[in-house]
């Protein structure tokens, strides 16, 4: 879908887009292919919305990043003298100035810091409602569990993935390759164990049946491709 595109066509902006414009712009198409009731999953398949997310992700990880954003410019834009943007080596002192205010600034920014605390008690009591009890007494009872169950669950607590590595400090990365059920960029089994098991914490299910459960799932998935 996106071979043809450059990073700033994927994230729909144009070259000379102000950091924020690319962080705004990011946020919303991710939106587009990481809730489970968009358009998107009646044309996509799991593993090519996974694909998806990763390109984007790419595309994001490139152009908010001021020196890589300046090497993919000359790769892309080889006319230019330097990235329509602006450079870190311009020593006109307003030129400086006006960079300054067009600097990256935190992708997720909030008014207030993040309370863990508050953050968990909400998790809490959205986990006592009857529709999570349901799902999570589901998860319990199933053999495996896969990415795809730990994705709807998170959900369904309100749980963003960048909530989650607040809390956690898990990497986003790694928690989008456990819930893609991407095994071969998955950390080691005996990191994965500690990171499913604090990811269970904040989902409010037994460690034992997350980490039993997905290590079963790894298992059927190998055979399946052997």
């Amino acid at each position: 879908m996106f071979d043809e595109l450059n990073y700033y066509q994927i994230l729909e902006v144009s070259p000379d887009a102000s950091f924020s414009a690319i962080r705004q712009a990011y946020q919303d198409v991710l939106s587009l292919y990481e809730n489970d009731d968009v358009v998107a999953d009646a044309f996509f398949s799991e593993t090519e919305k996974a694909q998806i997310i990763d390109t984007i992700n790419k595309a994001f990880d490139v152009l908010y990043d001021k020196h890589k954003r300046a090497a993919y410019d000359r790769y892309c834009f080889p006319e230019q003298p330097r990235p329509l943007w602006g450079t870190g080596h311009n020593e006109d002192p307003e030129a400086k100035k006006k960079e300054a205010a067009n600097t990256p600034i935190p992708l997720f920014k909030k008014d207030r810091p993040l309370n863990p605390k508050e953050c968990l008690t909400q998790i809490k009591a959205t986990a006592q409602t009857e529709e999570a009890t349901a799902m999570s007494a589901t998860l319990k009872q199933k053999e495996t569990i896969t990415g795809r169950d730990i994705r709807s669950y998170r959900r369904l607590l309100g749980l963003t993935v960048d909530k989650v590595y607040e809390i956690t400090r898990i990497a986003s990365s790694t928690i989008r390759q456990i819930e893609n059920d991407e095994f071969d960029n998955l950390p080691p089994v005996i990191y994965l164990k500690s990171f499913l098991t604090a990811y269970a914490e904040i989902l409010h299910l037994s460690p034992e049946t997350l980490v039993n459960g997905y290590m079963a799932n790894m298992q059927t998935q190998s055979q399946c491709t052997e």
